[in-house]
């Protein structure tokens, strides 16, 4: 009977220590499940042409946005295997996105008999970084998929993002340096005579 109180106690005690235990967890699920992300960026390059065609980018079937003439979406899309495609199912691009890598495509319009298709085609990560800096963020009422695609504050701090990553993992170049000799007193260098045929 005396130990009725103390158990109370102790029980309440541990409820309160529970309770305060989970919160701060919650956060670290939330960061784990940001970095098993990867960025997807499909851009479109101006073309005076085509301008009026906004074919749609899916992932998995699912519509992320349409494409516009001289934009670019990034999408934070989950690691693992995708297909990625444009209107055009036959050019569909199957990948295994790695967590916190980034990926670069483009929509190409193929004109046709009766209308252009949008195919999605993968490019490098230069020829990537080197597209965004021409193109601007999709405008928001082209995104269908929000919870995926970056609206136009967010967009341009994931390419510098991905930009400054590539920019450190390219190695530096390791071409030897040529060793020169310094001039020798009486000895003057001269161009070889350009061969004549």
């Amino acid at each position: 009977m005396r130990f009725r109180p103390a158990i109370s106690l102790f029980l309440i005690a541990g409820l309160l220590a529970l309770r305060f235990m989970t919160p701060a967890q919650e956060p670290k699920a939330e960061n784990q499940s940001k970095e098993l992300k990867s960025t997807v960026f499909i851009g479109r390059l101006k073309d005076f042409g085509t301008r009026n065609w906004r074919p749609s980018v899916y992932v998995d079937e699912a519509e992320l946005a349409r494409s516009q003439n001289g934009r670019y979406l990034a999408a934070k899309i989950d690691a693992g295997k995708h297909t990625l495609r444009a209107e055009d199912p036959q050019f569909s691009v199957q990948m295994d996105l790695k967590p916190r890598e980034c990926y670069f495509f483009r929509v190409e319009l193929a004109t046709g008999f009766w209308k252009a298709h949008g195919r999605l085609v993968s490019v490098t990560p230069e020829q990537g970084v080197l597209d965004l800096k021409r193109l601007e963020p999709i405008d928001s009422s082209h995104v269908k998929d929000t919870l995926k695609v970056a609206d136009t504050t967010q967009a341009p701090a994931l390419a510098a993002a991905c930009s400054a990553k590539l920019s450190n993992d390219t190695p530096a170049s390791t071409a030897p340096s040529t060793p020169t000799t310094p001039p020798q007193p009486g000895i003057t260098s001269t161009p070889p005579p350009p061969i004549s045929r």
